[in-house]
């Protein structure tokens, strides 16, 4: 069953959660997962051992994306492959803007530059969190009617494209490990049935 609870900032949404959290964690439920952003995962532990006993306060797991992938990996495992560092990140983006560099239109002069590759990390790291794809990019090359727009869109979606199919050559990203081999866990586990999942200040 899916919960919204709804409401203007400074309404009362995560004070609201975190009682119903507590109070679940009172009564023995050790079933119980806070996902939040990473920023916010020290702030939302440090305010539920302030306002329980250390037992019931264990009984809530306060989450990341990043540390979820990393809860579910230790209760059943199949997380398989090399997370790829920042800096061969850049080595592999500028390998991937070489291969295609004559076919890019809007950046083909900023291809060989490393300060790109490295905007297009942080760029393309954000596209996975928000679930834009290469094809997404596409599409929205294609029905918008500003011309340097759709340069660029249609480049950023080639590159993205490129840049994907090697880095599965090489292992995955913290954003690759959440995207797919975590969806495909949960897709063939039972792990998280019977918990109470919220979600918090995204």
């Amino acid at each position: 069953m899916l919960n919204l609870v709804l409401g203007r900032s400074g309404t009362g949404k995560t004070e609201y959660i975190r009682d119903l959290l507590r109070e679940k964690a009172k009564n023995g439920d050790d079933k119980l997962l806070l996902i939040v952003p990473e920023q916010f995962s020290y702030s939302c532990e440090r305010a539920f051992l302030e306002t329980l006993d250390p037992q019931s306060a264990q009984n809530i797991e306060v989450l990341s994306f990043t540390r979820l992938a990393d809860f579910i990996n230790r209760r059943v495992g199949g997380i398989t492959g090399t997370t790829i560092e920042d800096d061969v990140k850049i080595i592999l983006m500028l390998h991937s803007l070489n291969q295609i560099r004559d076919q890019l239109n809007f950046y083909s002069l900023q291809a060989e530059k490393t300060f790109f590759a490295e905007e297009l990390i942080v760029l393309f790291s954000e596209f996975k969190k928000e679930c834009v794809t290469a094809e997404a990019l596409e599409k929205a090359a294609e029905i918008t009617d500003n011309d340097t727009l759709k340069l660029k869109l249609t480049d950023l979606a080639l590159i993205l494209r490129t840049y994907d199919s090697i880095l599965l050559e090489n292992g995955y990203t913290d954003e690759d490990l959440i995207t797919h081999q975590v969806i495909e866990l949960l897709n063939q586990n039972d792990l998280l049935t019977g918990y109470t999942v919220c979600i918090d200040a995204f």
